[in-house]
C-alpha cells in the first residue's frame, strides 16, 4: 500500500530486484510502501534531504544500488541526480530502460506478420496475371534493366490506359526506351509493345481466349502453391522455436502456444485459398 502526500509524488521504475528510483516530488514528504512488486522493504524518498534512491530492506538498514550484472552500478551509468532542485530523476530516463533479468518472452505471433507477408506477395503476383481489358496493373511485374540497375516499369515510365483494350507507356527517359520494350517482351505477360522511337509505346492488350484463360488459371493455381508452402514453412520454423525455447514451460502453456501456431497457419491458408478463387472468378469475367 502507498501512502501519498498531498502534492504529486512519483516512483519511476522498479528493476524487479526490489530497487525503486525515486522520481518527481515537489513538497517534502516521504512515501512509505510495503510488498512492491513482490518484494518486501520500504521505499522512502524526501526530497528537500537530496537523498540519492536507496532500496531499504528495513527501516535500519540502509542499501545503495545494487550492482547491475556486468559490475557496474546505476550511477555508474551516467544517471545524474539534482540535490539542489525540488525534483530529481536520471538524465535521459526515457532513452535507457532498465536491464531485464532474463530473456524477452517469445512471441509465436511475430510468425503472422510472415505469413501475410507470403499472401501480399501472392496477390502482387495475381495483379500481374492479366484477365480482362487494359489496366496499369497488367505490367505490376515487369522490371527494365537500366542505369546499371533492375527497376520496377513504374519508376522509369507512365502507363495511361487509352481504351479498354490498349495501353500506352510514355519513358519518363526517351534513351531507355528500347529497355522498357524488352522488359515487357521477356515478362510473359503475352504482350507486344510497338515503340515510336521516341520514348513512347503502344500495347494492344487482347481479348483472352479460352486457351489463355486455362492458362492463367494455371498460373494462379501454382502461385497460390507456393504461398501456401512459405506459410507451411513458417508453421515448421515456429513450432522448431517453440521446441527449443520450451524447457521449463508447463506443458499446458505449451500447448497452447501450438494451438496459436496451428490456428494462424490455417487462417492464413483459407485467405490464400479465397484470394485464388477470387483471381479465377476474374479470369472468368470478360
Amino acid at each position: 500500500m502507498l501512502k501519498a502526500c498531498t502534492r504529486a509524488a512519483r516512483l519511476i521504475r522498479f528493476n524487479g530486484r526490489g530497487s525503486a528510483y525515486v522520481g518527481l516530488c515537489t513538497s517534502r514528504s516521504e512515501v512509505l510502501g510495503s510488498n512492491l512488486y513482490g518484494h518486501r522493504g520500504i521505499c522512502a524518498m524526501t526530497p528537500l534531504a537530496g537523498l540519492r534512491p536507496q532500496r531499504l530492506a528495513d527501516a535500519q538498514n540502509a542499501k545503495r544500488f545494487k550492482k547491475s550484472k556486468h559490475g557496474k552500478s546505476k550511477h555508474q551509468k551516467g544517471q545524474s541526480y539534482h540535490d539542489e532542485s525540488t525534483s530529481f530523476g536520471f538524465e535521459g530516463e526515457d532513452e535507457e530502460e532498465p536491464e531485464e533479468d532474463e530473456d524477452e518472452e517469445w512471441d509465436p505471433s511475430v510468425y503472422e506478420v510472415q505469413m501475410e507477408s507470403a499472401l501480399k506477395a501472392l496477390e502482387r503476383s495475381f495483379g500481374g496475371l492479366r484477365a480482362s481489358g487494359a489496366t496499369p496493373s497488367v505490367l505490376d511485374t515487369v522490371h527494365v534493366s537500366a542505369y546499371e540497375s533492375r527497376l520496377p516499369l513504374k519508376q522509369v515510365a507512365q502507363v495511361i490506359v487509352r481504351d479498354a483494350r490498349m495501353l500506352e507507356v510514355r519513358c519518363f527517359d526517351p534513351s531507355i526506351e528500347k529497355e522498357v520494350k524488352t522488359a515487357i517482351e521477356v515478362a510473359n505477360l503475352g504482350l507486344n509493345p510497338v515503340a515510336d522511337g521516341k520514348g513512347k509505346l503502344t500495347i494492344i492488350v487482347p481479348k483472352p481466349t479460352r486457351e489463355t484463360r486455362e492458362k492463367l488459371k494455371k498460373i494462379a493455381t501454382e502461385e497460390a502453391e507456393g504461398a501456401k508452402n512459405a506459410i507451411r514453412t513458417v508453421r515448421r520454423k515456429a513450432m522448431e522455436k517453440l521446441k527449443k525455447e520450451s524447457e521449463g514451460m508447463a506443458r499446458a502453456d505449451i500447448k497452447s502456444i501450438e494451438k496459436d501456431i496451428q490456428e494462424l497457419s490455417e487462417s492464413w491458408n483459407k485467405k490464400t485459398t479465397e484470394a485464388l478463387h477470387a483471381k479465377i472468378k476474374d479470369i472468368d469475367v470478360i
